[in-house]
């Protein structure tokens, strides 16, 4: 399978709103899963679409409610891939796009503690370092509204 292939049969997936969403992101998953065993840069790709598409659907759906955690996840992990794979320009639009979740849903602590501090670690790689200022300090913010926001906390944060 190529990867127009893949990504043909994922948006096949996420396009059936008559299965629940979960078991179509389950489905996705399992394709990005076995795609690209031979070749980590095509795997890598693979789930770069794999995890795109996911998002999308979630948004498109407005499953935030149900999916944030989810997609905080699919956002970290896409942002991981693409500075694995040392392409960088995609991760500016993707901080903008969880800028925009974050500005737009109200997130529990617990949601974010794993997933931001990893996209802004991916950030730190590429030219874009005014959005991975405005990623770490919705991170900071957040932590700061959530009541988190400890002595250990700065001092990572500061490095």
């Amino acid at each position: 399978m190529n990867i127009s292939e893949l990504k043909r049969k994922a948006e096949a997936a996420i396009s059936n709103s008559g299965i629940p969403i979960d078991d179509r992101l389950e489905e996705v998953l399992a394709l990005a899963d076995q795609f690209g065993d031979n070749n980590p840069a095509q795997k890598l790709n693979g789930e770069i679409v794999c995890y795109a598409l996911m998002i999308k659907m979630i948004r498109e759906e407005n499953a935030y409610s149900t999916h944030i955690t989810l997609l905080m996840q699919l956002f970290t992990l896409l942002a991981e891939d693409y500075a694995k794979l040392q392409d960088y320009r995609p991760l500016n639009d993707l901080a903008f796009d969880v800028r925009e979740v974050l500005r737009d849903e109200r997130i529990a602590w617990d949601a974010l503690e794993d997933t931001l501090p990893r996209i802004i670690e991916a950030m730190e790689e590429t030219v874009f370092h005014y959005e991975t200022y405005r990623l770490l300090l919705v991170c900071i913010h957040s932590a700061f509204v959530n009541e988190e926001l400890d002595s250990e906390m700065k001092g990572s944060m500061r490095h």
